[in-house]
């Protein structure tokens, strides 16, 4: 999946969003997430999802903080960074140790972690956002 493929499911979860449907009890969470179990996190529909497969480092930064940018803008609220296990590096995993440092000087970013067996497992990440008052550098 590319990034307009992204925009495109952005754009198509706005439409429903403004043609009036009601959240579901899924979509409903408590609003503060650091009180969010993992249950309720795993239950939380993912609004974005950004696959770095292949990139290098350098690629995987920009496609990261254009994909941030995109999300924030938008209101998302979960994003999946899928970034590959390292089954196919040379000696380490390269990208999921990447995006954790990358995430860690994210302000919009809060918790995150690994993703469900069915969303990758140990090979995506999922973000919560964190909302526009609680942004403090980190």
């Amino acid at each position: 999946m590319d990034f307009g493929d992204i925009l495109k499911q952005w754009e198509t979860h706005d439409r429903a969003s403004t043609a009036g449907e009601k959240p579901t009890e899924r979509d409903a969470a408590p609003a503060d997430p650091v009180h969010l179990t993992r249950q309720d996190i795993d239950r939380m529909p993912i609004d974005a999802v950004l696959d770095l497969h292949g990139m290098t480092t350098l690629e995987a930064e920009v496609a990261l903080s254009s994909f941030f940018a995109t999300a924030e803008r938008s209101g998302c609220r979960k994003l999946l960074i899928v970034h590959g296990k390292g089954l196919h590096s040379a000696s380490e995993p390269v990208l999921s140790a990447f995006v954790t440092r990358w995430l860690d000087r994210r302000a919009s970013a809060g918790r995150s972690g690994y993703a469900t067996r069915e969303n990758g497992g140990r090979g995506a990440t999922w973000v919560l956002m964190k909302d526009g008052r609680n942004q403090r550098s980190r």
